[in-house]
């Protein structure tokens, strides 16, 4: 079994707040589920493919459908993780609804066609650097390999 390791802080309103000895083997109970690990997995095999679009547009490349698709599709992985461990890791109730409305428009952008491609990839990329930052700064992370 893949081993996870947590380091269970948030970052809210009022600053970093430490997880209960109980919050903490509750994360690990749940990631470790066969659906927790999956999402990290999901979520770590598009780990690349995002920091290759970003070198891509930091190079000042043209992004691509493609580029989007991939994002979408890293989304929906972060998005997972972040349904699943978020009540438990703390994050506020008030950082959970930020996220469902981002996923919603993500999900809008997502799914309709566009000839702004590089408006959509901004927007998705966006919705994801969020998503993954806050599930960070919960400790929602694997350990390094």
């Amino acid at each position: 079994m893949r081993k996870l390791s947590f380091l269970c802080a948030f970052v809210g309103g009022a600053g970093l707040a430490a997880c209960s000895a109980t919050q903490v083997a509750d994360i690990q109970t749940a990631l470790a589920s066969p659906a927790g690990q999956a999402l990290v997995i999901g979520l770590e095999n598009f780990d690349p493919s995002v920091s290759a679009v970003v070198a891509k547009l930091n190079a000042g490349i043209a992004a691509t459908a493609s580029d989007k698709a991939m994002l979408c599709g890293a989304m929906s992985w972060a998005n997972g993780l972040f349904v699943l461990s978020a009540p438990i890791a703390g994050i506020s109730a008030a950082d959970q609804t930020t996220e469902t409305a981002a996923m919603a428009g993500v999900n809008s952008v997502c799914n309709t066609s566009t000839t702004d491609v590089a408006s959509a990839v901004n927007s998705v990329l966006t919705a994801y650097t969020t998503t993954t930052n806050a599930l960070k700064g919960a400790g929602v992370t694997a350990p390094a390999t």
